[in-house]
């Protein structure tokens, strides 16, 4: 037992040693959303493809539940937007728009493959388009485009009776060329909704003629028993009893629906939602889900599963009472943070679609500032000097006098747009613009007037280092050696570079060194030799916080720290829960508050509590007791001060205040886990705290007052 328990504390210290690990803040600003194109069911497996929010921003990809929508992953195929999900067992197929290629995976889309379409007539690798498919048993019929110059586009079914091995084309039209749109079928019986009505085949696909809806294209089918029924682009249903012999009128008029059946009942999937009908789609009403695209539907038991379009803040969503009422289930994102900055233990953060926000107790709550996303447009950086808060954004460059309680735009009369970063230099204001016209630009007068200094040139970083402005770009960070002056195309002018990099995207400085991150890698500049030298193991960086010895850089697929300066690096660890095999996170920004390091992604704002290293043995300590009695004893050989006592404690905590300069005001503590997690929170309003209800273990604790803060680790028996 004693032998676990060493193990244990052993591994919290490693553990401890390094971090206490990532954890997401702002949790109640995310996200379930997405734009999606198809969805699919299988029992409790669920495919839905389409434009959902990663690290890297929306990106195409076919995503999958294993357990009826409650938990999420992203597959590793991200080729484009998906048309139709097909499941055969534990086989799925897919296809992309504007693309020749079959993709299936075997293993729930952890790796995708490219199906093997051999003896192909008029298949060119790499053009074409596949529009539909259908399987049914070991015969594939297969919708194919494939445009040629001339008269001679192909349009036709792909048919195989070999499980997908060998391939004919079999024209449905001999007059004007069709598209096809979907297929269905049952035993020998094959239907094709094309851009002029509907074909079947009751030879397994040799031979076609057409059964109705001439000249309307018929978007979706579905069939049950003898009842067809169509979904027509902006005409709505089409309803037949007699398997096509005869149609009429079923409503939705002006829609365009894509049909399923189930039993006795049918469903529509449409540009202003999901409607019902319980008599095989012979009329219809609409379910609550209204006013939003519903692209697909997929019923599985009394589970009717949505896949939304055009709002990012429905994506996926179920009825399980035939739709009164739907919920949303669908992937969950962090909202995508552009900036994250420090002032007096005040966090600030923001991104494009949320307002500033700011955290007074290290991240725990937030409260929306003033500066709104409709006066704003977006704020894309931060920057504190002589008691104001400066916010780069989308519509100008804003300030706040009062802590970011309220803020006004510099000039009512112009004002740069699209602000990425800003440097101030006394009373020189300079912005720096990434896109649209770029350029830089310069205030003396805080920002009431303002002179276009340097044009025509993207410029992604500025700073400043004692009389000198930085300037990252294209093709490097360079330094103005003498007075601002315009640069149109002509040359460099008095810009001197420092670096040569593909792009400059952050510059940090201190009283030592200038520091900037770029495309191929993080550079230093000591102030005494001025000669650049690479450092870190990061081969790319775009962000970069600073405090006393620490040195924290975000590359595109990590956070690594440096505790001496850049001598010695440790990976953090950071990863997006959200992202994909083929979506590493993606670092925008960083802050350092004390011993907390913040990351704004695009999946998020993450905390990181730093771990101490000191006290890290080689070896197990006999008495675990000893092991948090050693870091004390090796505080007081530095002369550091401990606040609290004893230590490890049992049911309270004592509060030793008068080892602290300048203790006075009310002071605020917070109890953290090995995991990050805040157990215990409140004032201190005594010089004792209860910890009877903590699990035995190790803690951090943190004490903050008006802008100062104290961190101590806490062993609880």
């Amino acid at each position: 037992m004693k032998k676990h328990i060493l193990l244990f504390i052993l591994f919290f210290l490693i553990v401890q040693a390094s971090f206490a690990g990532w954890h997401s803040v702002m949790k109640d600003l995310q996200k379930i959303g997405g734009d999606y194109t198809t969805i699919a069911s299988d029992g409790n497996r669920i495919f839905v493809a389409g434009f959902c929010m990663e690290s890297s921003g929306w990106k195409p990809r076919i995503y999958v539940s294993t357990d009826a929508g409650k938990n999420w992953k992203g597959t590793s195929i991200s080729s484009g937007i998906f048309k139709s999900i097909i499941i055969q067992d534990s086989t799925v197929f897919t296809f992309a728009d504007n693309a020749p290629y079959i993709y299936y995976t075997t293993d729930n889309g952890e790796n995708w493959n490219i199906w093997e379409m051999n003896s192909m007539p008029y298949y060119y690798p790499g053009s074409g388009d596949i529009r539909a498919l259908e399987i049914i048993d070991n015969n594939w019929f297969v919708g194919l485009y494939i445009p040629i110059q001339g008269p001679n586009d192909v349009s036709g079914i792909l048919i195989s009776h070999d499980n997908g091995k060998n391939f004919i084309l079999k024209q449905i039209s001999t007059g004007n060329k069709v598209l096809i749109n979907n297929i269905k079928g049952r035993e020998n019986n094959i239907i094709a909704a094309t851009t002029d009505g509907l074909y079947v085949s009751k030879d397994n696909g040799d031979t076609w003629q057409k059964i109705g809806l001439e000249g309307l294209d018929v978007r979706s089918i579905a069939i049950n028993d003898n009842i067809i029924l169509a979904g027509v682009l902006n005409n709505g249903i089409y309803y037949s009893s007699d398997y096509g012999a005869s149609w009429e009128k079923g409503g939705l008029d002006g829609l365009s629906p894509t049909v399923v059946i189930k039993g006795d009942y049918a469903y529509a999937g449409t540009e202003q939602g999901v409607y019902i009908s319980s008599n095989k789609g012979y009329s219809w009403e609409q379910t609550s889900l209204k006013k939003i695209s519903v692209p697909s539907i997929t019923i599985e038991g009394e589970n009717i599963y949505a896949a939304t379009s055009s709002d990012f803040n429905a994506g996926i969503l179920l009825s399980k009472d035939n739709g009164l009422n739907w919920q949303k289930i669908g992937i969950k994102r962090g909202i995508p943070i552009k900036t994250v900055a420090n002032k007096d233990n005040t966090i600030f953060a923001c991104g494009n679609l949320i307002e500033l926000q700011k955290s007074i107790d290290n991240g725990e709550t937030w409260q929306n500032c003033s500066l709104t996303r409709n006066i704003s447009g977006g704020i894309a950086t931060i920057v504190f000097d002589k008691g104001n808060i400066f916010a780069g954004a989308n519509y100008g460059l804003f300030i706040s006098t009062d802590d970011g309680n309220t803020w006004k735009n510099t000039s009512d009369i112009y004002s740069p747009n699209g602000i990425g970063s800003i440097a101030i230099k006394g009373d020189s204001i300079f912005v720096g613009r990434p896109f649209g016209c770029g350029g830089v630009f310069l205030s003396t007068d805080l920002g009431k007037t303002w002179e276009d200094v340097f044009l025509p040139i993207y410029v992604f970083a500025l700073g400043v280092k004692g009389d000198s402005v930085l300037m990252g770009k294209w093709n490097g960070l360079f330094l103005l050696t003498s007075e601002m002056q315009r640069w149109d195309s002509g040359g460099e002018g008095n810009w001197k570079r420092l670096i040569q990099d593909p792009k400059i995207k952050c510059i940090k400085t201190d009283n030592e060194s200038i520091f900037a991150a770029g495309d191929s890698g993080f550079y230093k500049i000591p102030s005494n030799t001025g000669i650049y030298e690479k450092i870190g193991p990061m081969k790319n960086a775009q962000a970069i916080a600073l405090e006393g010895k620490k040195i924290v850089v975000g590359s595109n697929d990590e956070v690594y720290l440096s505790r001496d300066y850049g001598k010695t690096w440790e990976i953090t660890g950071l990863s997006d829960p959200y992202r994909t095999p083929l979506s590493p996170p993606y670092v925008n920004s960083l802050a350092i508050n004390a011993d907390t390091i913040f990351a704004a992604t695009e999946s998020g704002l993450y905390r990181y509590i730093i771990g101490d290293t000191s006290t890290v043995q080689d070896t197990i300590i006999d008495d675990s007791i000893s092991l948090v009695r050693q870091e004390q004893a090796d505080q007081a050989k530095t002369g550091q001060k401990f606040l609290i006592f004893p230590n490890p404690a049992r049911d309270y905590i004592y509060i030793n205040f008068s080892n602290i300069d300048d203790a006075g005001g009310v002071w605020q503590y917070q109890i953290y886990d090995i995991l990050g997690n805040c157990l215990q929170n409140g004032m201190i309003e005594s010089n004792k705290i209860n910890i009877n209800q903590l699990s035995s273990g190790f803690y951090t604790v943190r004490f903050f007052n008006d802008g100062k803060q104290i961190i101590e680790k806490l062993m609880k028996e």
